[in-house]
Order: C-alpha cells, then structure tokens, then sequence
C-alpha cells in the first residue's frame, strides 16, 4: 500500500525510478521497481517480472516467496484499479498472463 500511496499511475515513462517518484507519477516499471527495492531491504525473496496482460499490453509486476510459495504483488494493477486485493498476494497459478514473462532485477 505504501508503493501505491507514493504513486499516481500513469502511462508515460519518466525514464528512471528517481524521476518517478520526484513527480509522484508512474508507470508499472517503476511501482515494481520501487516495490522490488522496498521488498529487499526488508529480507523479502522478490523478483521483478515482465510479459503481456490479458489486453496484450507490456506489464510489470512482482513476485514474492512466502513460506515456500510464490505469490504475485501487482502494486501498480491494484491501484489503477483501486482493488489492491485482486492484485496482491495472489498464487502465480491464478494471475493471468504469468505464463509469458521475463525475470528482471532492478539492481
């Protein structure tokens, strides 16, 4: 919630996560961008994903291992839609698109 609180969504790319956030806009790179660097300061296992959603638009979202499962956190999702509970927390098994993606890190 924190990551979307940070953020208006938008569509334009401000070209890097310092950008982003000095604006207080975003795209879906840098929610996950900022999520995944959030997540990792605080021993979170996560990983930044990339692929295609059910509009056939790029996406970016993440991935959180808890207690040896995999689950999705698609912070900028549950904020353009104001459902963040459709969007995070949710097993990769039930996110669509997950099987088309890339695995990316922000560092």
């Amino acid at each position: 919630q924190y990551v979307a609180d940070t953020f208006t969504y938008d569509y334009v790319d401000h070209g890097n996560l310092t950008s982003a956030l000095n604006a207080g806009v975003s795209n879906c790179e840098w929610y996950a961008s900022y999520f995944y660097i959030l997540a990792s300061i605080c021993g979170i296992d996560t990983s930044c994903r990339t692929g295609m959603n059910s509009r056939n638009n790029y996406h970016a979202w993440n991935t959180v291992m808890i207690d040896g499962q995999e689950l999705v956190v698609d912070v900028s999702s549950g904020d353009y839609n104001n459902r963040m509970d459709l969007f995070v927390l949710i097993p990769t098994s039930e996110y669509p698109g997950i099987e088309k993606y890339d695995t990316w890190s922000v560092i």
